[in-house]
This record gives C-alpha cells, sequence and structure tokens, in this order.
C-alpha cells in the first residue's frame, strides 16, 4: 500500500498511534505506517490477537487516510523491521523531514532519533495525544521524590481539571475515592451483558492470515479475534460500556468469575492504547452518563486519569531505572507453563486459559491472580515483564513497566507502592466463585514461604507485621504440609 513519488515531509505511524490527530495533519503530508519489529517481534512472541489487532487497525487506518487524500506507505514487517530500516526506506523516498508522535517509550524513541541522525532525516516529537496530560505537566504533577502515591496524583488532576469536584471546589460525593465501595463478589443470578460483536470484515480476515502465516507458533488463536479495529467499533464499544456496564462498574470491578472475562469492565484499554480512542472522550462519555452511581463513575474515572495517567507518569520519571530493578533478588525464571496455562493451580490455569483465548484478563485477575503468584513463586521481574507484554492486548512498555516492577512485583520497593500485593487463597475465594481445593494450601504455602523468605522487609511495614505473627503461629503439622504443597513451584 504505497503512492506516489516521495516527498520532503513525512509523518510516521506506529501500531498504537491511530489518533485522529494524525487524520488533521497537512494533506501534503506522507504517512508512514510502520509494523515495526517493537510491535511485531522483537525477541517476543505476541499473542495472535494482539498481532491482528495491530495489522488491522494499521491497515483500516490506512484505508481511511487514503480517502482523505493523504499519501500513504505501509511498511510490513518484513519491509522495515526497525527504526533504521524505516528511516532507510523514508530517505529513499526523499524524507528530508519527518514528525512522530512521542512513542512514550524509553527504548523505542532513543533508536528512532538515532537512526534518523544517521540517514540524516530531521525528525520532530511531538507531544502525545494519547494521555490527558502533556508529558511535562504529568512529571510536574508527579514531583520530585523517591517515593509517588497513587491517590495524591489522582487528587491533583482531579483539581486541576475540575473532575467530579463541585463549585467550591470538593469532590462530588464528599470523598475523592469511592474505593472502599469497589470491592464486592458477584452475587448469583448476576446477569453480564454481552460483549460487542464484530464480524470478520476483509481487513480482518487478511489480518489473521497474515499472523498465521508470518507468525504461526505464537500464543492464542488469531481466528478469535474479537476487538474493534477502527474508530467506529471503538466509539460502539464504548457506548456499550455506559449503556450496559458503567453502573455496576464500581461495586464489582474487583470481583473475580471462573467463566466471565469481562464483567462489567469497559474493554476500551485497547482501543485506548492504540489511539482509536483519547482518553478526554471515554472521560466525557463517563461524567455525561445518566443514572449512574457516584462509586461506579468516580471507580472509573480513578482507573482513566488516576492510574493510567499516573502509570504513564512514573514511566516517563522513573522507566529507565525501573525495568532494572529488583530489590527482592527474584532470580527464578518463569516456567513455561505460564504460557500454555499448565501450571497446575486452578486458579491462575483458568485465568491463563481466559488470556489465551482472548489476550484479555482484568486488572484484579492480573494484579491477584497472575502477578501474586509470580511474586510469591519469586519469578524474576524481567521474566514477568515479558509474559504480560506477550499475552495482553493492551499492552505497551509504558504501563507495564511501572505496573510489574514498581506495583505487581515489588521490584522497586516503595517507589509507587507501601507495600508488595499478595494474598492467601481466602481473599481469591472471597472475591471469587473458586471452590476450595488443593490450590489453597499450595497458594497459602507460597505465601507463608514467601513470608519467611522476606520477613525482615515484611515486618517493617505495620500493616503486614501481623502476618508475620500468623506466620510464627502455625503449628508444626501445618507448616509441614504447606511446605510440602508448594515446594515444586519454588
Amino acid at each position: 500500500m504505497s503512492s506516489a513519488p516521495g516527498t520532503h515531509r513525512a509523518h510516521i505511524v506506529f501500531p498504537n498511534q491511530l489518533f485522529q490527530e494524525t487524520l488533521a495533519l497537512d494533506a501534503s503530508t506522507h504517512l508512514f505506517l510502520t509494523e515495526d519489529a517493537h510491535f511485531f517481534e522483537g525477541g517476543r512472541r505476541f499473542h495472535k490477537q494482539k498481532l491482528v489487532l495491530h495489522r488491522a487497525s494499521m491497515r483500516a487506518f490506512a484505508e481511511a487516510a487514503q480517502k482523505r487524500g493523504y499519501t500513504v506507505t505501509y511498511c510490513d514487517a518484513q519491509q522495515a523491521p526497525d527504526a533504521d530500516g524505516l528511516a532507510a526506506r523514508m530517505r529513499a523516498a526523499r524524507v528530508r523531514h519527518a514528525t512522530v508522535f512521542d512513542p512514550t517509550d524509553t527504548r523505542l524513541t532513543p533508536a528512532l532519533v538515532a537512526a534518523f541522525k544517521k540517514h540524516e532525516i530531521e525528525l520532530t516529537v511531538l507531544e502525545s495525544p494519547n494521555f490527558l496530560l502533556a508529558s511535562g505537566d504529568a512529571r510536574a504533577l508527579l514531583g520530585a521524590g523517591e517515593t509517588h502515591r497513587m491517590q495524591h496524583f489522582y487528587a491533583a488532576v482531579r483539581r486541576r481539571f475540575s473532575i467530579l469536584m463541585d463549585s467550591r471546589g470538593k469532590p462530588l460525593g464528599g470523598r475523592m475515592s469511592f474505593d472502599t465501595e469497589n470491592r464486592k463478589r458477584l452475587p448469583a443470578g448476576l446477569t453480564i451483558p454481552k460483549r460487542v460483536a464484530f464480524r470478520k470484515t476483509p481487513v480482518v480476515l487478511e489480518a489473521i492470515a497474515y499472523v498465521n502465516t508470518h507468525f504461526p507458533d505464537n500464543p492464542g488463536r488469531a481466528e478469535d479475534f474479537a476487538y474493534p479495529i477502527d474508530r467506529a467499533g471503538a466509539r460502539r464499544v464504548l457506548a456499550d460500556f455506559i449503556e450496559h456496564r458503567l453502573a455496576r462498574f464500581g461495586p464489582y470491578e474487583d470481583a473475580i468469575s471462573r467463566d466471565e472475562r469481562v464483567l462489567f469492565h469497559s474493554m476500551l484499554s485497547a482501543p485506548l492504547n492504540v489511539g482509536l480512542l483519547s482518553p478526554r472522550e471515554v472521560l466525557d462519555a463517563v461524567l455525561g452518563a445518566p443514572r449512574v452511581p457516584i462509586a461506579s463513575r468516580e471507580g472509573f474515572v480513578r482507573q482513566l486519569i488516576g492510574w493510567r495517567e499516573f502509570m504513564r507518569a512514573v514511566y516517563l520519571v522513573h522507566g529507565t531505572q525501573m525495568r532494572r530493578a529488583n530489590v527482592l533478588k527474584h532470580n527464578k525464571h518463569l516456567p513455561v507453563s505460564w504460557y500454555t496455562g499448565t501450571v497446575g493451580i486452578a486458579p491462575i490455569d483458568a485465568t491463563i486459559a481466559g488470556v489465551l483465548a482472548t489476550a484479555y484478563a482484568h486488572h484484579i485477575e492480573r494484579l491477584m491472580i497472575l502477578g501474586s503468584p509470580q511474586l510469591l513463586m519469586g519469578i524474576r521481574p524481567a521474566d514477568v515483564y515479558g509474559w504480560f507484554m506477550d499475552l495482553f492486548i493492551d499492552a505497551y512498555d509504558w504501563v507495564m513497566v511501572p505496573n510489574v516492577f514498581g506495583m505487581s512485583q515489588f521490584a522497586a520497593g516503595d517507589l509507587m507502592t507501601t507495600k508488595p500485593y499478595f494474598s492467601g487463597s481466602n481473599y481469591i475465594r472471597a472475591m471469587s466463585d473458586y471452590p476450595r481445593g488443593e490450590w489453597c494450601d499450595v497458594w497459602d504455602g507460597l505465601l507463608y514461604a514467601f513470608l519467611d523468605r522476606h520477613r525482615a522487609l515484611i515486618g517493617k511495614n505495620p500493616r503486614l507485621g501481623v502476618l508475620i505473627k500468623n506466620l510464627d503461629a502455625l503449628t508444626d503439622e501445618r507448616r509441614h504440609r504447606l511446605a510440602a504443597s508448594a515446594k515444586p513451584y519454588l
């Protein structure tokens, strides 16, 4: 998919930059869409549905741009596999100046800058429209210091944009967060709305065939792809969330189900993270939705402008150092069973089966069913990062580095959270419909082994010290039983 003779000015579009702002550039701009290896290979084996999303959405975006009169060159993974290959191709097309929206990637951006310097193409990096905050504002709101907390950042963003605030500058509902009301288990008989269905257009079918041809051994089934690939589809998902899920999002956002993947979650992270939707339009839709309890409205706003913006801010300031952090000195390699869903622990295997089927799990499943046992098993944070990057359709460096190294694996210590995130089997059973089974002793054995290994660190935390007391109070019989159950996983 290419066009006419070379031009002197061009704009680069990576797979996660399908912004409407690109289609507002001067019509004489030559658009280069590239399947950069960073998104398609890069030494990783990405979920087939993630690759289908990138291929299909980029082809759809290219067609939309051509209909608007843009000159478009589409570089697939075999034609321009990296930044140097892209720069060489653009130089051959007589490009002398190029623009790109900030990739928000501490590995891709330096490679891009170096390649364009080598090929003598002037490169201008533009502010990314993928976030509510400009990068400088995000850094400023995060502030200096060695520790950062989401709740403070979130409150600052709320006040800055007067979101869910009254005329006196006070939070609607009397408090900034309703998190304590967002922890209900799913009641029996509650009807879960169905996902928006999308037909497999020729663009999607081509992408499925392309992925199966070039990436046959990657995890997942390309044929089961069920995500929007263009702006119209993404807006359908947004409208569906507002109408059918938002009102119940708050109470059940932490609930876990063996059989239901989506529950009342939005399924907007993938279209948001590739640029098919903007955070501002999602925010406006949520704020304008009628008949939504404050706990649900605020709960989703907290995810969108709290956690999402906070993760990006932490990444901008600390990302390079974070990816090298490993304060707990966890060095066990991730077993291949985590890629096949054969770990041997029922909730983990059921969740991985869902991820292999859909490239998705909601945030509590990621943190407490997947990330927590990886922490308890002592798996290398870099392996955990790679696994999440591979298997999740919405995973990109800016969100996975802080989520894994800073949060789920506590590899960066107290940089962005006061304590490690972990639980025993009782929490999983309380929030889910998983029945008691052998997995409970395995899970609790992993927990107590972790506490024993890190008792000095855990004991210092006033909120966690009681767990050390519980560990020391175990009977010898229970201690030995739990240790034997956990041993194969350590």
